[in-house]
């Protein structure tokens, strides 16, 4: 067989040990699904934020634009229109999946957190964890929820009522303030740096259980199988 143990009799201290190897084997290789799933959640929310900022980033460039005082109203309402759909591409943003689950919406992951274009105005969102056990004892939180990253209904820096208030100041003449654009983009900005901070130490975590599966797989090969040679 090429195996040294086939009874307990045959070395009860190496079974002993060959069982604990083997159980702490198969929990490796649960850590190591989770933290493949962690880190699958992780990306995801990692590349949606990118996208959210780039549409910010021109959001704000629209903003400066639309403040000076040079352009005509249609001009400004053709920007307002710009606007409008830009806040339509941070709602779909917000409403991304993976796998089928809701990234920005807690627990409840088969609802979209913003299912239609007025739910900024209440808070329709989960705030739930969505949590991985990556490591004996260690836990990470992977998603990111939906008041982090654009505020709640009452917030008065809420990003989807700073949008709207921009597009309607352009078609009215109102003053426009980049104050509220700026912190809406320093949120997104930081949760995406926490998230990214999370990517890490998932990796750190994947990478040790991977090189601790060896070393207990070499471990248990010496107990378990045969020296040719020296058989």
């Amino acid at each position: 067989t090429g195996k040294q143990l086939h009874r307990p009799s045959d070395d009860p201290n190496g079974v002993s040990k060959a069982m604990n190897l083997k159980s702490a084997l198969a929990a490796n290789e649960q850590y190591e699904r989770n933290t493949n799933e962690a880190t699958l959640w992780l990306d995801e929310t990692d590349q949606t934020i990118n996208d959210m900022v780039n549409v910010m980033q021109r959001v704000r460039e629209l903003a400066v634009q639309g403040s000076t005082d040079t352009l005509s109203d249609p001009d400004k309402a053709i920007i307002a229109t710009e606007v409008d759909q830009l806040t339509e591409q941070i709602r779909t943003f917000a409403n991304s999946t993976v796998n089928g689950n809701s990234l920005f919406n807690g627990q409840k992951t088969k609802e979209s957190p913003y299912p239609d274009k007025d739910s900024y105005k209440t808070d329709t969102f989960d705030t739930g964890a969505k949590s991985f056990t990556i490591a004996d004892g260690v836990v990470v939180q992977t998603n990111v929820t939906a008041d982090k990253l654009f505020g709640n209904a009452a917030d008065n820096t809420n990003l989807f009522q700073t949008l709207n208030n921009l597009a309607d100041g352009l078609r009215s003449g109102t003053p426009i303030s980049l104050e509220n654009i700026d912190k809406g983009m320093e949120r997104i900005l930081s949760t995406q740096a926490e998230a990214g901070a999370k990517q890490n130490r998932v990796e750190a975590v994947a990478n040790r259980i991977k090189d601790s599966s060896i070393e207990l797989q070499s471990m248990l090969s010496k107990i378990e199988d045969v020296d040719y040679a020296e058989a």
